[in-house]
This record gives C-alpha cells, structure tokens and sequence, in this order.
C-alpha cells in the first residue's frame, strides 16, 4: 500500500558506482580484456558530467534542488574531489548543480 509519511515524498536518491569499472559498470578497454584508466580527477569529472547530464537532461526540476554528495569508503577522497568540480563547473557558467553539502 502507498505510505503516506514515506521519506521519497521529500528527498530524491541517486546512486552512482564509481570509479567507472567497479560494480557492473564497465570501460571501453574493459570490452578487450583491458582495464580502465581511472584517477581522482577522472573519477570526479567523469561524476560531473553524468551529473549535469542528469540535471540538465533528464530531471530539469531538480536543478535548483539541494544536492548532497555522500559516499563510503575511498569516498572520502571520491566527495571532495567531486565537490570542487561541482563549484568549479559552477563558477564557469555550466549546468548548475546545487551543492549543498
């Protein structure tokens, strides 16, 4: 039955595996037995991207909401990281994202 008080009601949840060829995501090299060329700047640009994207092409509505980026693990370099290419991106004008905290 629907729950009226559920949290989905006030929040919105992304989850992104990172750094690309982890989990079941995968690289172009991985598809001849290579493996991908991942860095902290990569990792972060390539999050940056998929995020604008989302914002700016998938869920218009949600640009101006508050955007927390969370994370476990390796993730304390990962949300920094991530964060700084968020206000940088910001600051030259590209698609906005709303970072929070």
């Amino acid at each position: 039955m629907r729950n009226p008080y559920a949290w989905t009601k006030l929040a919105n949840l992304v989850a992104i595996e990172s750094p690309v060829g982890v989990g079941y995501s995968y690289c172009e090299e991985m598809l001849s037995g290579g493996a991908c060329d991942n860095d902290d700047v990569r990792t972060a640009d390539t999050l940056l991207a998929a995020l604008q994207t989302l914002v700016r092409d998938k869920f218009p509505e949600l640009q101006a909401a508050p955007f927390f980026i969370s994370g476990e693990s390796y993730a304390g370099v990962y949300c920094p990281t991530l964060a700084k290419a968020i206000l940088d991106a910001n600051d030259r004008g590209e698609t906005r994202i709303n970072l929070t905290g």
